[in-house]
């Protein structure tokens, strides 16, 4: 199964950009990668099981990750302790989570649009 993590990733840069300077910040540009990341682990989990995909997260931490793509990185320690943890999310909370944040984002996008209401 292919997964377009880039077109996630992507979503997130133009709703960024889509805000007006003042009314935007960086946070969810640093953290959607992590958060994809932890999504793809989910999947690996139920394919290669727990201690595998904790090896692979060990081994690839050290390693260069090529420009615009996704990595262990600095968010190894994280999912590792995820594993560790071995908290399951209900089968809903990825997709409720996507729902209710593209909706705080989005909903406000047509009253920003209009220059009259950043003027009063």
């Amino acid at each position: 199964m292919r997964t377009r993590h880039d077109l996630v990733l992507e979503a997130f840069d133009v709703l960024h950009r889509a805000f007006p300077r003042p009314l935007r910040t960086d946070a969810p540009l640093r953290q959607s990668p992590v958060l994809v990341e932890l999504m793809a682990d989910d999947a690996a989990r139920k394919v290669a099981g727990r201690q595998a995909l904790a090896r692979a997260i060990v081994a690839l931490a050290g390693a260069a990750t090529p420009a615009g793509a996704l990595g262990a990185g600095s968010a190894a320690l994280v999912r590792l302790e995820r594993l560790r943890d071995d908290t399951r999310p209900h089968r809903w909370a990825g997709p409720l989570s996507l729902m209710i944040s593209l909706v705080v984002l989005v909903a406000p996008a047509p009253r920003l649009a209009d220059p009259r209401t950043l003027s009063s």
